[in-house]
Formats: structure tokens, sequence, C-alpha cells
């Protein structure tokens, strides 16, 4: 169904923006300054339409062929759950302008690998008046739990660990990052699988900026704290176990290994930056120096590290392995934006800047713009694509060509945190979830791309701001 974004829904776009754009000066400001010009002699694939999936039986909504279970934010404000065979069921209803002039807003879907979807509820009367309440679920199997409830604050990142806790009784922890009193809080809350809250919400430590990675286990978090700072912080004993001598380069996010021990940051040597393994006390360097900020992460094996760094120019995604060897430049896509690796480990799936193949009304956000307008370059030429590179040979399928949606483009921006927290892939590491902003229809779209058929047109999930795909069938 072709529609225009309804009025309460075009309500509420300039309020959110007002948010997102106090969430991006006070989470990681240096990370607007990262986007290049996109190269003007990049290649221009052409691009099949866009078409519709097959009905489903039961004649309600589009086919979606994905495993696993989608988080879309529609464009009517409100979190829908979209499952294979079966029609969009609403997750929240509320969204839009109350009677009383204040704005529903829902933001932030998370999954937990045991199938949690926590979201972020937003009221808001004004920008200077806004209370927010967390709260997780799982679709169809329990009612929504407040997490959180707290006025004047803005929510920020959150990320599930990686595993459930076992330690009594099977439990799901989730921290998350608010901004409070012009400082970030991390939260902790764990969760029982039936619902219940078995420890409840705390703040477990306090700084500006404020990153931090899961142990694969989750019983520990590398937190990189006031860009000086990364010590390990154990949640059960509720205390800092250990502080790295290693002092820190430029990057936005410490990643964790997903299989064991190893930590993943940017180091200062010698008055400059390099990306280094830390194996207890054993510290390998990667050999790469760069200037400006390094975006990184693991493969889902702990094999391999894929890597981009800022500058102008933006570079191309390289891959090395975990000992430093091996090192690949992928320069099949280049000006890469964000990546992000599929389930299995095989391919990486980059979003890069591109020339445009009719003048855009935009070109990702403010930054992007202001960076084309200081080098001569009209940002009206640049849109985005999607490719997906072959890691093993280095090959690119060019997938799809779209503009980003505000909460899109939120999660690019900063995606060396959302890489390691939601994916934008499919289980089956098959297929891609992706927004796009329609500037000829004003019209936010979710649309899925098939990475094994990429000659296939891109499939319309429903009108929408962003989706997330859960961890698991």
């Amino acid at each position: 169904m072709v529609r225009t974004m309804n009025n309460r829904a075009a309500r509420r776009w300039p309020l959110f923006l007002l948010l997102v754009a106090g969430l991006a000066a006070t989470a990681c400001a240096p990370l607007a300054d990262r986007i290049g010009a996109a190269a003007p002699d990049a290649p221009t694939p052409e691009v099949s339409g866009v078409v519709e999936a097959p009905a489903a039986e039961s004649g309600i909504q589009p086919g979606f062929p994905a495993p696993g279970h989608l988080a879309v934010l529609a464009d009517d404000g409100n979190l829908y759950l979209v499952e294979r065979g079966r029609p969009p069921q609403a997750v929240t209803v509320d969204a839009g302008s109350l009677d009383d002039g204040a704005t529903i807003i829902y933001n932030h879907p998370s999954w937990s690998p045991s199938g949690w979807l926590s979201y972020v509820r937003i009221e808001a009367q004004n920008p200077s008046d806004v209370h927010f309440d967390l709260l997780a679920e799982k679709p169809g199997v329990t009612p929504p739990q407040t997490l959180l409830s707290i006025d004047d604050a803005i929510y920020v990142y959150g990320a599930w660990s990686p595993v459930s806790c076992a330690d009594s009784e099977p439990c799901s922890r989730f921290a998350y990052l608010v901004n409070d009193q012009n400082q970030l809080a991390l939260h902790l809350v764990t969760l029982g699988e039936d619902g219940n809250i078995i420890a409840e919400d705390r703040v477990v430590g306090r700084a500006a900026p404020f990153y931090y990675s899961w142990s694969p286990d989750g019983s520990e978090m590398l937190w990189f704290r006031h860009d000086a700072e990364l010590v390990v912080y154990n949640v059960d004993a509720d205390e800092i176990v250990r502080r790295l001598d290693t002092q820190p380069g430029r990057f936005m996010t410490p990643a964790w290994s997903p299989v064991d021990s190893r930590f993943l940051v940017a180091a200062r040597s010698d008055g400059a930056n390099e990306l280094a393994v830390i194996d207890g006390d054993i510290i390998t360097p990667l050999g790469e120096r760069y200037a400006g900020y390094a975006f990184f992460g693991w493969s889902p094996d702990g094999q391999r590290i894929a890597y981009t760094h800022g500058g102008d120019p933006l570079a191309p995604v390289i891959v090395v392995e975990a000992d430093g060897t091996g090192r690949r430049v992928l320069d099949a896509v280049e000006d890469v934006v964000a990546f992000f690796w599929s389930p299995d480990g095989t391919k990486i799936a980059v979003v890069s800047l591109v020339p445009a193949l009719e003048p855009m009304p935009m070109a990702g956000s403010a930054s992007v713009r202001a960076r084309l307008a200081r080098q001569g370059k009209n940002p009206l030429d640049f849109e985005f694509q999607w490719s997906v590179i072959d890691v093993e040979t280095g090959e690119a399928v060019m997938l799809a060509r779209f503009l980003p949606t505000a909460s899109q483009w939120y999660m690019f921006k900063y995606f060396a945190q959302y890489e390691r927290s939601h994916s934008v892939w499919s289980p089956d590491s098959r297929y891609i979830v992706y927004a796009d902003y329609e500037h000829q229809t004003n019209r936010n779209i979710v649309y899925l791309v098939d990475t094994e058929q990429p000659q296939s047109p891109p499939i319309k999930v429903m009108d929408g701001e962003l989706g997330v795909f859960s961890f698991g069938e």
C-alpha cells in the first residue's frame, strides 16, 4: 500500500531528530568527523526497481522469506514484530501525539540471544521535558517489564549479554548507557527467563565518554572511560578487577573477543595510534598505524579482525588474522561508512558513500554534507550503497542504493557499537535488513535484500524507520 506519512507520525519527527542530535553530541561526538567524501569516479552500476514480495497466504502482508524475528520501528511510531508466514504483530500501539500535547516515541529496539526484546518509550512535552521508560518483553510470551522509569535523562545505547547467565537460574543481563546530569551512566539489570527481575536496575559506572564490550560468557565487561582508561568490570562481584596498562589510542569502543579472553583495542605508541590484541600480559600489535579514529570488529569465530578508520577520503575495510598476519585490504568497496560481519563469518556487509544516479535531497547527515561541501563537492551528488564482500576472495557485489532514515543513520554513525549488538543480518547469513528514505514520496521503508540473489529487487517489509534481526531462529 502506497501512502504518505500521516500527520501523527509527521509531528513526531522534529522532536525525534532533536533527541538524536542530543545523543550524538553527548555519547561520542568525534564520530561526526569520520565521514569523508566519495571518489567522484566510483562505479555506478544500475539497480533494478524495488518490488513487493508475493502476498502471503493470509493476503494480509507481503511474503517475508527470512528466518528469525525482525523488530521494526514503523512509520506510525510503533514497534512491530515481523516473522515468516505471519502478518506484522504490533508490540506497541500508543505512539503519536496525546491530548495533553505530549508526544510518545518508541525507539532503540534490541534483541537478546534468548529472545528478549528491549525498547525505549519516550514521552515528551518538549525537548526539555522528557520522560522515558525502558521496557523488555518476549513478544507473545511475556508481558512488558519496566526496567527503568526516569525523567530528564536520555537513553543512549544498550546491549544484552552474549549468553544467558546460569549461576542459579537462567537469566539475561542488559547493560545500557543513559545521559544523566551531563554524564554517561552505565546501568545493569538482570531478568529471569519467565520475566521476573532477578537483580534490580543499578548504576555500575559513570564517565564521559563511556564505552563497553561484554565478555563472551556475560560475566564481565571491558570499559573504555574518559578516552584514557581501559578496565575490566566483574558483574557478580560488582567491582573493577583489572586495569590495563595500555595507553588507549583514538578509537570509539573496545572489542572483547567473542570466544575467549582477548581484547581488541587501539593503543598509543610513539605518538601514533596502533591496533593491538591483548591476551593476558601479551600485546600483539597488528601493524596498522593511522590518524583519526579506528572502527573495528571481530569475526564471529574470533579468528579475524575487520577494521577501517576515519580520514579523508574514508578508508576501505581491512581484514587481518588475529595474530597480525595475513593483512588484506578489501578495496573492492571504498569510502566505507559502516560494516557488519555476517553471523557465519564468511561475508561482510558494507555501507559506502557513492555518486548519486540522480540529485539527492541529503547525504546521510549534516556531518556528511559539511565534509563534502568543504571539499567543493555538492552533497546532492551522493547517496549510500549496500554491498557484500566475500571475506575469502575479496569480491564484492553491490546490492542496493538508498538514503538512510534518521534511526538507520544513527546506527551507521555509531556502528562500532551497534555491529556487536544489533544485527542487520538474518540468522542464516542470507538477508540484510535496512531502512530507506524515499524522497520522491516522502516515505521511510524497511527492506530486505537477498545476498544470494543480488540481482533480485529488494523486498518491502513495511513502512518504517529501522529494522533489527534477532540472533536466533
